[in-house]
């Protein structure tokens, strides 16, 4: 008798069987190396529909600060020797800029990319900020923005002094200068919120970044959508010590009391990898919620990669700058990503320091510059974002503390700059053509400047002597 079409032999059912199994085996394998991939490919760009917001034209902003990651790091810029294809996304698809200066350390930068405001006008001591100043946050939240800070706050002040200037939410490290900024700072971390110190037997084999990274995307995710949000997500990485990320397979069984005695520069590549990576995340992460046509990104670092740090750049060897007060010391990667507000692809040589960045928030925010904060410094770079008509500054002027135990052993360090030249306020005037001598290696003599020469170091002469309290 002829069997019908659907019975099979037993045979033939292993056979129907095996094939099953080992398919379910490849397709589980394919899934499980995919959700565990070592790197942090770009995120894809993908569109939901946006929630609604009272306000459109006042866009969200999240404002991402990396920490030790010098001009030589990302990809976009020339950067040979690690791995930041989030971070070329928002460069590719946003504006980059070539001669944005920060300090040559990272507190300087801090303070004057918060106040809008030269460090002569707010420094006191290292890691303050004082409740006299008011900050980017302050200004935004008292305009009816959500706030929110996550990562490294290293003003001082704690639950108080993070309030106080603008920020309604926060996860941090750093809550207070006197913890110190090397124990705590990656696996098992030491978190700040709501007051306190997290009960880090909570947080075993957690991460710091991971657990930032999750508290911003909830304040995106469950924030008041009536109100447009600006978050802050300042970085542990990728800062010494050098230790494993949660990619590295050194991470599961490190053991972070030893993170001083066992860090090695060899995880730093790693550790910029996970740095990009958190950016893919938060990218994504506003996408999905279906803001990502109202958001504006920002991207800077607070100063040069340390001297320990060896990279290839553009072909050439680049040595970490930081404390340095040359391009390689004061150079930052500044990138912003603004989809359908700024066209991808472009490279921006205007001068520009972070005092900067608080009236360009004011003018992306439409709102008027503080009239109660004292006297501001920065200029606006909002113009050559939306390609508008706009002024933009000549120079550049920083006051650096070059003394951060404030025993004031060591004077301040004080120059003014343009895209060709730059003079020190020192008692030698070391005065440097910057086009022919970018290396600040030889100084121009008095009395061999061309006449060209003598009149810009007559007009840096007297920014020089108006920069002062």
């Amino acid at each position: 008798m002829v069997k019908n079409s659907i019975e099979v032999s037993g045979e033939s059912w292993n056979r129907l069987l095996t094939r099953f199994f080992l398919l379910s085996y490849m397709v589980l394998i394919f899934f499980f190396q995919t959700a565990c991939r070592k790197d942090s490919a770009p995120v894809k760009i993908i569109h939901v529909p946006g929630k609604a917001q009272k306000d459109p034209s006042r866009p969200n902003i999240i404002f991402f600060i990396a920490d030790d990651v010098g001009y030589e790091v990302p990809t976009f810029t020339g950067g040979q020797s690690y791995y930041t294809p989030n971070l070329d996304l928002m460069a590719a698809n946003g504006m980059q800029f070539t001669h944005f200066f920060g300090h040559p350390d990272g507190f300087p930068s801090r303070l004057a990319l918060l106040t809008g405001k030269y460090n002569f006008r707010n420094y006191t001591h290292w890691g303050e900020l004082t409740s006299s100043q008011k900050t980017i946050g302050n200004m935004l939240e008292d305009s009816g923005y959500a706030t929110c800070f996550v990562g490294k706050w290293q003003c001082d002040g704690g639950n108080d002094g993070i309030h106080s200037h603008g920020f309604q939410d926060y996860s941090v490290y750093l809550p207070y200068i006197s913890d110190g900024q090397r124990v705590g700072r990656y696996k098992n971390p030491q978190i700040y919120e709501d007051g306190r110190y997290v009960d880090r037997s909570d947080y075993r084999s957690y991460y710091s970044e991971d657990i930032f990274s999750d508290h911003l995307l909830n304040f995106i995710q469950y924030g008041d959508t009536a109100r447009p949000f600006f978050g802050v997500y300042s970085f542990n990485l990728a800062a010494a010590p050098y230790v494993p990320s949660p990619d590295d397979p050194d991470y599961k069984h490190w053991d972070p009391r030893n993170d001083r005695a066992n860090a090695n520069t060899r995880y730093f590549p790693g550790m910029v990898a996970y740095m990009d990576k958190m950016i893919g995340k938060i990218i994504q992460g506003v996408k999905t919620y279906g803001v990502d046509s109202n958001t504006v990104f920002i991207f800077c670092t607070d100063n040069a990669t340390t001297r320990d740090i060896t990279s290839t750049w553009r072909g050439t060897t680049f040595t970490g700058s930081k404390t340095y007060t040359n391009w390689r010391g004061t150079l930052q990667p500044v990138v912003v990503y603004w989809p359908g507000k700024v066209s991808g692809g472009q490279v921006n040589d205007i001068i520009a320091d972070y005092t900067d960045f608080l009236p360009t928030i004011a003018d992306m925010a439409h709102i008027p510059r503080p009239l109660t904060y004292g006297m501001l410094d920065g200029v606006s770079f909002y113009d050559n974002l939306v390609n508008v008509p706009g002024q933009d500054r000549e120079w550049s002027f920083t006051h650096w503390n070059n003394d951060n135990t404030d025993d004031d052993v060591v004077p301040a360090q004080r120059y003014v700059q343009d895209h060709n030249y730059k003079l020190y306020d020192t008692p030698d005037a070391r005065f440097y053509d910057l086009a022919a001598d970018r290396d600040e290696i030889n100084n121009l003599l008095l009395g061999t400047l061309t006449p060209e020469q003598q009149s810009i170091k007559t007009q840096f002469e007297a920014i020089l002597n108006e920069m002062h309290k």
